[in-house]
């Protein structure tokens, strides 16, 4: 498999989901798991969030449950017809964990918006270093930047709950649908995944989801330093 860059390539086609695996495993040098997977379905659009709290931060646990406790009382009022405001909701997640007033409440995201109706694009918006893979038959692509200090790996510059940031910070792309299947992962899972990309690569284009997610499990466990958390998507065109 390759890791690809689609800088050049142009796709027209319709996406449907049909199915989904998430999984989080707990690091086995932490206390409790501080990561979040949830999927919020309607009749016209599901919405994929994954958090991950600030491992550094005191109460990066309360930053995760206040920003889904938010997306999943509000998202109704960021839906506009085929689209979603989904930087807005997230920012706005982001200021609910602002108005708690809790010290050092801090979470990175990664979050995909796709409708069932109009879902030749996707909408993906993250901060912090949780990403967005895609994954097809012949690579796996990365579609998210991490918001870290160059050369310095755990030095987060953006994330839910850290003060001065603006409506701006928090950036919304709608892309075209190229591949078969899409992760989410939180750095604890990717990480693992980096040390072996040929076997996980393997694994995320098994025929079944099921059996994917058994033999993620096995091989991760154990190995992850961090808590590690996922969702992957199957969609065809």
């Amino acid at each position: 498999f390759q890791v690809k860059n689609h800088s050049n390539l142009w796709y027209n086609l319709t996406m449907r989901i049909s199915n989904y695996i998430s999984d989080s495993i707990k690091s086995p040098f932490r206390e409790r798991n501080e990561d979040k997977a949830f999927v919020i379905e309607t009749d016209s659009y599901k919405l994929f969030l994954l958090f991950d709290g600030v491992g550094s931060a005191i109460h990066s646990q309360e930053a995760v449950e206040i920003a889904s406790r938010f997306i999943s009382n509000n998202y109704t009022n960021y839906e506009q017809g085929e689209k979603f405001q989904l930087s807005k909701l997230m920012y706005d997640a982001h200021v609910e964990i602002l108005n708690s007033k809790l010290a050092d409440a801090l979470s990175t995201y990664v979050a995909v918006f796709i409708s069932n109706e109009k879902d030749e694009e996707i909408s993906i918006s993250s901060m912090g270093d949780s990403r967005l893979y895609g994954v097809s038959n012949q690579y796996i692509f990365q579609y998210t930047e991490d918001d870290i200090i160059p050369n310095h790996k755990n030095a987060i510059t953006k994330s839910l709950g850290m003060l001065k940031l603006m409506d701006t910070d928090f950036v919304q792309k709608d892309i075209l649908a190229k591949e078969s299947r899409y992760l989410l992962s939180t750095d604890g899972f990717y990480n693992v995944m980096e040390k072996n990309m040929q076997k996980f690569y393997d694994i995320f284009n098994f025929t079944k989801l099921v059996n994917a997610k058994k033999t993620l499990r096995k091989n991760i466990l154990g190995n992850n330093s961090d808590d590690a958390t996922y969702i992957l998507i199957e969609t065809h065109v």
